[in-house]
């Protein structure tokens, strides 16, 4: 319970400065016993009192107004007090330097606060506790009452609110696809606004529809750090841009952006710049956007630029730069001064040349310029030690410089689609390098040495000229994949069982006719594709493969090795070679997958046979498989009696003349059906009818709109017949000279017969394939 032990009338006092006043009688006080010393104001009703702070120390003790006739000990209204206290030899503490000011009891100024007045800013919503200590010179005082302070919302600076109304009232906001609470609820919870404490920190509005101009107001968002407006509909930016010196991130790509504001070089903290993928090509930037001293991000892409500044290169911060899908046509020299440029995309420009000092980008790790124009690089090229991957695919480069070996970290290369015809004897020291791809290229040898690199997991060199594989293949002990498709290789060297972690191996579409018996070394191998090759027999050793994937489509293999039979496979491609259904029946029911093996080559080759009047003709056919079904058919027509591979025919006569064709289908490999060629019986009434070796005919075949033919003897000849694979007469011709042109411009691709016939009944007759 507090108890008065002194008051005091005052009679008259400053306004809006300090009344000292002196106690008229002093008072001794404990020094364990806590006191305060307060007001009692008497105001008359017309008296001014506003303002309020803390309230009274002690209700009905200080600070006590009389207001109009009544007394009020909380209506405390802007009256302060301090007090001093001395001992009998002087003041007790002397030289006050300042405050230490506490927000839940944690000092948060730096230096010794001298003011009485104290802003705490950028608070979030919650509850603050502080209190006050004041510093002297010999000492600090006990810490002052607590004041509780409640924020549950910060109230956001007038001129960062109008801004945002502006943006809102001029870039289409009714019609934003998301405008959550805008111009309604409090402004820290617009939506894709984000405050700290007075200020508006962030603004994403990307993708949204904006339309229209960025209103002058945007500058007053000073404390804006983060500006996303990408990919919306806006034409034009602000000189005002330039104010917003706390921003750190600015996206503006995908708008119809048509120029910078020269303003944007005030940026000076900006880290982030997006104008890429405009609708409208910016053509150029200012040379002020070259003042970003901390850019580390800058996007360009699409952007429609044709040149960079000339001090491009005074924005040596950047790290990562996206300049892909413009028409640029060089770069200033002053690029090579980005010393710390790491990610570098310049894909689809109209470059012929690199800066001669490319190579002082001595931090350059990722490395894009595909789809360009060019022909060959920098000897410096070699100096990007710290290169890691690089991307040339779609230019014209015909050769790589002998520094290239000197790329100590690349490991990624594709460099496809080019016009390369040799590498250089360098490129086999890149020893770190995992990946290379140089296919579509005109290369038509490799390094001998190739094997150095023992690294590399994938190769790729398909569809160049190469003919030969190096023997030192063998010596790529990391090789994963190796791809040599579409090539004119002729063999496979027998070191190539050396790749003992080889999973996927495509040699199709070369003039391989071979496989060597160590291809059965693979054991991890899972894919190997042969396919379009010239290969008629595979080792034994084949069926050693533990592949899932296996596809030897479109050689001319008449019979697979026994090994794969025991195999189960995924996918297994066989169509299009010469087997029959002997290497098919032990397969099916063991791919998992796809298994394609129709169609196949004809069987036998076309053939005449003559026979004679009476005579029984017998002529069979070999066709491996046990569950074969054998059917013949003459002139298209089914031979009900002929069912097995044997055409037998006894008592022969003209109405046996005609084409035969042997038909075969399997009840275990149902989708598969093996055709004969033509098998063309041909009647004769006796041997002497026969002429042999008696006329010439070419081309044949014949890929034109004539034939020519020689004749020893013309006037012994009757006439020239020309008759179809169905043994129809579809030309006839008289002749009379020794050499005749006949035109067979009407005759359509396929197998023909030329007969000539002789006055004194014999003929000679021989095949024509017009193709």
């Amino acid at each position: 319970e507090a108890t008065e032990i002194y008051s005091q009338d005052i009679s008259s006092f400053n306004i809006n400065s300090w009344t000292e006043i002196t106690l008229d009688n002093p008072v001794t006080i404990d020094a364990s016993t806590q006191f305060w010393v307060g007001l009692n104001i008497d105001m008359p009703a017309t008296g001014d009192v506003i303002g309020q702070d803390a309230g009274p120390a002690i209700d009905e003790y200080g600070n006590i107004y009389r207001y109009n006739g009544i007394w009020y000990s909380d209506f405390d209204k802007n009256w302060n007090m301090q007090f001093m206290v001395e001992n009998p030899e002087g003041k007790a503490i002397d030289g006050l330097l300042g405050y230490n000011v506490f927000r839940n009891d944690e000092q948060i100024n730096e230096d010794t606060w001298t003011s009485t007045s104290f802003v705490d800013e950028d608070l979030l919503n919650g509850t603050y506790n502080y209190h006050v200590i004041a510093v002297y010179d010999e000492g600090e005082s006990d810490p002052s009452n607590t004041l509780e302070v409640v924020i549950s919302q910060p109230i956001i600076l007038y001129a960062d609110s109008m801004a945002l109304v502006d943006l809102y009232n001029n870039c289409n906001g009714p019609n934003w696809f998301t405008n959550d609470l805008w111009l309604e609820g409090p402004v820290n919870e617009w939506y894709g606004v984000t405050t700290t404490g007075a200020r508006v920190t962030k603004l994403w509005r990307q993708s949204n529809n904006l339309t229209g101009d960025i209103p002058e107001s945007i500058g007053d968002l000073t404390a804006l750090e983060e500006l996303h407006l990408e990919s919306n509909e806006i034409t034009s930016i602000p000189e005002s841009i330039g104010n917003l010196q706390a921003l750190i991130e600015l996206w503006l790509g995908w708008n119809p952006l048509v120029s910078v504001p020269e303003t944007i070089g005030n940026l000076v903290n900006l880290e982030q710049l997006h104008l890429g993928q405009m609708e409208l090509p910016l053509e150029t930037l200012p040379d002020e956007i070259c003042n970003l001293e901390n850019l580390e991000w800058f996007a360009l892409g699409s952007s429609g630029l044709n040149s960079l500044p000339d001090n491009f290169g005074n924005l040596n911060s950047l790290a990562n730069l996206f300049l892909q899908s413009n028409n640029l046509t060089e770069l200033p020299a002053s690029f090579a001064n980005l010393e710390h440029l790491h990610y570098l995309i310049l894909n689809n420009n109209q470059l012929t040349t690199l800066p001669d000092n490319f190579g002082d980008l001595d931090q350059l790790s990722q490395l894009f310029i595909e789809d360009n124009q060019f022909s060959y690089f920098p000897e410096s090229f070699g100096d990007l030690a710290s290169l890691d991957s690089l991307w040339v695919r779609f230019n014209q480069i015909t050769s790589l410089p002998e520094s290239f070996g000197n790329l100590s970290n690349l490991t990624f290369l594709k460099a496809s689609g080019n016009n390369l015809t040799e590498l250089p004897a360098s490129f086999s020291n890149l020893a770190t390098v995992n990946e290379i791809f140089l296919d579509h290229n005109q290369l038509e040898s490799l390094p001998e040495n190739l094997g150095n690199l023992s690294s590399v997991e994938v190769f790729v060199i398909s569809t160049n000229n190469v003919t030969t594989l190096p023997e030192s293949i063998g010596n790529m002990s990391s090789l994963i994949a190796l791809f040599t498709n579409d090539n004119q290789i002729t063999s496979v060297p027998e070191s190539i069982g050396n790749l003992s972690n080889l999973k996927a191996l495509g040699l199709d579409n070369n003039n391989i006719s071979t496989i060597p018996e160590s291809i059965g070394n693979l054991s991890m191998l899972g894919y190997i594709g042969i396919t379009g090759n010239n290969i008629s027999t595979l080792p034994e050793s084949f069926g050693f493969l533990e592949a899932d994937t296996v596809l030897i489509s479109s050689n001319h293999i008449t019979e697979l090795p026994s090994t794969m039979f025991d195999n189960i496979y995924q996918y297994l491609w066989v169509h299009d070679n010469d087997l029959q259904f002997g290497s098919i029946e032990p397969l099916m029911g063991s791919v998992t997958g796809a298994f394609i093996y129709e169609p196949q080559a004809k069987i036998g080759n076309d053939t005449l046979i003559e026979v004679i009047f009476n005579e029984t003709l017998s002529y069979t056919l070999e066709v491996s498989g046990d569950n074969n079904i054998y059917k013949w058919y003459k002139d298209g027509t089914l031979l009900p009696d002929q069912t097995s591979n044997n055409l037998y025919i006894e008592n022969a006569s003209s109405n046996d003349q005609g084409i035969y064709v042997l038909k075969v289908t399997n009840s275990t490999v149902p989708d598969l059906e093996l055709t004969s060629n033509d098998i063309i019986v041909s009647y004769i009434t006796g041997i002497d009818d026969i002429v042999v070796g008696n006329f010439e005919m070419y081309p044949n075949p014949s890929t034109g709109n004539s034939i020519n033919i020689s004749i020893n003897d013309p006037e012994a000849v009757e006439e020239i017949m020309i008759i179809n694979g169905s043994g129809q007469l579809v030309k006839t011709e008289k002749i009379s000279d020794q050499n005749i042109v006949i035109n067979i411009n009407d005759l359509t691709k396929g197998m023909y017969f030329v007969k000539v016939t002789y006055k004194d009944g014999q003929y000679q007759m021989e095949k024509l394939i017009v193709k």
